[in-house]
């Protein structure tokens, strides 16, 4: 019954103790309890051999001094017990103690500060980065262990300070980089001090120092490449712009560039979308290895043209990653290629024929219009030496002397008499021009040549019939000269007996008479001056009309003209007003050819003016700066040349102003010839003009149009 009770004892309190460990939650119960157990279990074992086994030994054969020990297993169930009370009860880890030990241990820098900012206390961390014992740290001031360029940053007592970054000095006055925190300790009675918390951030410093290296070397090379780089967000605004970027879109610097979004402002057109859409393909990681060429708009509106590829930034750390666009400015690629291309088409649609030759005379390129014209392919005469065109018409010592030219580095013109692929004969008229490299050597032969069969023809026709002209015009000239002779003689012997009949040396003149003999007289006078005119043109024709000046006074040239034409005046009751005072205006000039254009102009104004009308004369002195010389009178001079200038001015029928630029040309006439109402040979004007433009002046005639009269202006150098 002992054993019994024994037994079921140990066994319960087992079970119980089993039941307890598995339900708390409490890590030291639970490991005083499994430790309980076990030592039960192993006292167990050792009672039930002292108690059962070893007294049915000694029954047998005698234990001997065994039974001494029979309650020893009740020691060690008392030791057990006795050591988990004081393992798990009264000498386990205090919270004190171990914040003590873990501050101490701790990794990271740890100051207690008193309220004057001295070390009070420096855990282990704190010692071996500064390099000071513990007691040495204690009582020194925390700012003497700070770097001067840091002291600003803590000059006043914090309150609070976060991850800030400093440099603390060891005792060796090494550096040391920290990144640190400070907060105030307070209790009931106020604030006691400061925590200082910092970490050891040398490490940092030095991978930074790397980075910063590497970004200001990456840098470096972005500003001093040849190529324009452009560093994109998502959501295509600009982050970074190097140099040359800046430089060619016309900013002064990067600051202007970023944050402007990169498509919407210097893409224009459609190749905005496409650039927008290359830039989501490589956020993407879809990669296109063909270029994108677009035009670029800069500052001030130019453009130029870029080619751009984009590699794709990863950003370790970061959400998001970065488009790095790389564009290289080939504006004047475009443009040579352009113009190459340009060429290119020119010379296959040129209307005349180009050869290319090199250096030995073998054809390298002819175009679509040498082989229209000559009736060879392209690839019938590649390789092949330009004589195959020839006819034996051109001579050796021609082509002998064409060589020496080209072989001397200069372009030679000339037209051969070549044959065709048909057989057919036709002439060209080439210009052959040795092509150089950039050092001077000749490299090939550039031979550009018109088909010019037909114009020979048309040349040989004009030859024949200018011979012909040529035949006529003497012809011409020398019947004008013996026609205008033969007349002025006749009617200049009839003017003088008319004049001797009109006062009277063949006896009384009745009036019917006088009308008729006045009606010939004025047609005589027509017919004399229509003679004189003929002769002048025919003079200025054969360049023989001149003028001989000298010093003249212009006011008595011009009051004489009018007295000249007083019967024709009075005829109409016309009224001539002379406005030019009586100051002498002297200088070189043709009395008799300035006075017959003064009578040229009058006469023409007297025949459109009406009767009972007025012409008003006017002469005087001018810079050229001061006379409204229209466009169509063709004539510039220095704006402080001195001019006579001369203006007859009517008040007759006038004429449209488009008709300005035409009425001094030779036999123009504004009326139309069959049924206009005033008489004339159009010669009157051109002579004028003439004679002025002998004289170094200008002519030009004014009207605001019909019924409005009008103006002629004469100006005339005052200088020689």
């Amino acid at each position: 019954m002992y054993f019994a009770f024994y037994f079921f004892t140990i066994f319960f309190g087992i079970f119980r103790g089993f039941i307890f460990s598995r339900r708390t939650l409490n890590v030291y119960k639970k490991k005083e309890i499994n430790f309980l157990i076990t030592v039960t279990l192993v006292t167990l074992v050792i009672g039930t051999f002292m108690e059962v086994i070893v007294p049915s030994i000694y029954v047998k054969g005698g234990a001997g001094g065994l039974l001494d020990l029979t309650n020893s297993y009740l020691l060690i169930w008392g030791a057990g017990i006795i050591y988990a009370m004081l393992r798990y009860r009264i000498f386990r880890i205090s919270p004190t103690g171990a914040a003590d030990d873990i501050v101490h241990n701790i990794s990271d820098i740890l100051l207690l500060l008193d309220r004057n900012m001295n070390i009070v206390y420096a855990n282990a961390a704190a010692c071996t980065a500064l390099k000071y014992k513990q007691d040495d740290l204690a009582g020194l001031p925390f700012l003497s262990i700070i770097n001067e360029k840091d002291m600003i940053k803590i000059i006043n007592p914090p309150g609070l300070i976060k991850n800030m970054d400093i440099e603390l000095v060891a005792s060796d006055r090494t550096p040391a980089f920290v990144s640190f925190s400070i907060s105030m300790m307070h209790d009931s009675s106020g604030p006691r001090g400061f925590i200082l918390v910092a970490r050891d951030i040398s490490e940092r410093r030095i991978y930074e120092k790397r980075i910063k290296r590497e970004r200001d070397n990456a840098r470096a090379y972005l500003e001093s490449a040849g190529v324009m780089f452009v560093l994109l967000g998502r959501d295509g605004c600009i982050k970074m712009a190097n140099k040359k970027a800046v430089d060619k879109l016309g900013y002064a610097s990067e600051t202007e560039l970023l944050g402007k979004n990169w498509p919407e402002s210097f893409i224009p057109g459609e190749k905005s979308a496409e650039f927008k859409s290359a830039i989501d393909n490589g956020f993407a990681g879809v990669s296109d290895p063909r270029p994108l060429t677009a035009d670029m708009l800069c500052r001030g509106g130019s453009r130029i043209m870029v080619k751009w590829n984009f590699t794709q930034i990863k950003n370790p750390g970061e959400n998001s990653d970065d488009i790095l666009c790389a564009g290289d400015d080939i504006t004047e690629e475009y443009k040579n290629a352009d113009r190459l291309n340009k060429l290119s088409t020119a010379v296959r649609q040129s209307p005349v024929s180009i050869v290319i030759t090199d250096t030995q005379e073998n054809i390298t390129y002819v175009n679509p219009k040498f082989s229209e014209v000559t009736g060879y392919s392209e690839d019938e005469v590649y390789g092949k030496n330009p004589r195959i065109l020839k006819s034996g018409e051109t001579s050796m010592e021609s082509y002998k002397k064409m060589w020496e030219q080209l072989s001397s580095g200069k372009t030679w013109h000339g037209e051969f008499h070549n044959k065709r692929k048909d057989g057919s004969l036709f002439w060209e008229n080439a210009s052959i021009t040795p092509v150089k490299n950039s050092e001077g050597y000749i490299t090939s032969y550039l031979a550009v040549k018109e088909d010019i069969t037909g114009e020979k023809l048309v040349r040989e026709e004009l030859k024949v019939s200018y011979e012909k002209l040529k035949e006529l015009d003497v012809l011409k000239e020398n019947f004008m000269s013996m026609v205008s002779h033969e007349l002025r003689t006749p009617i200049t012997s009839i003017k003088g007996f008319l004049s001797l009949i009109l006062g009277g040396s063949a006896g009384p003149v009745n009036p019917a008479q006088r009308e008729f003999i006045e009606i010939i007289k004025n047609n005589s006078d027509r017919l004399l001056t229509l003679i004189n005119d003929l002769l002048d043109v025919s003079k200025m024709e054969s360049g023989a009309f001149t003028i001989t000046k000298k010093e003249n006074d212009l006011i008595p040239v011009i009051k004489n003209a009018i007295k000249d034409i007083s019967s024709i005046v009075a005829r109409k009751h016309i009224n001539i007003s002379f406005e030019g005072g009586e100051t002498p205006l002297i200088f070189p000039f043709d009395d008799y050819r300035i006075s017959q254009t003064i009578i040229n102009l009058l006469n023409n104004s007297i025949k459109f003016s009406r009767e009972n009308s007025q012409i008003i004369i006017s002469v005087k002195k001018s810079a050229f700066s001061a006379i409204a010389v229209p466009g169509h009178a063709g004539c510039s001079f220095s704006p402080d040349s001195k001019f006579a200038v001369i203006r007859v001015r009517d008040f007759g029928t006038g004429f449209p102003p488009e008709y300005a630029e035409k009425i001094f040309n030779r036999f123009y006439q504004v009326e139309n010839v069959n049924n206009r109402a005033h008489q004339g040979t159009g010669l009157g004007l051109s002579i004028v003009k003439s004679i002025i433009e002998l004289h170094g002046g200008c002519v030009w005639a004014e009207s605001e149009g019909l019924d409005k009269g009008a103006c002629f202006v004469v100006i005339i150098p005052l200088l020689s």
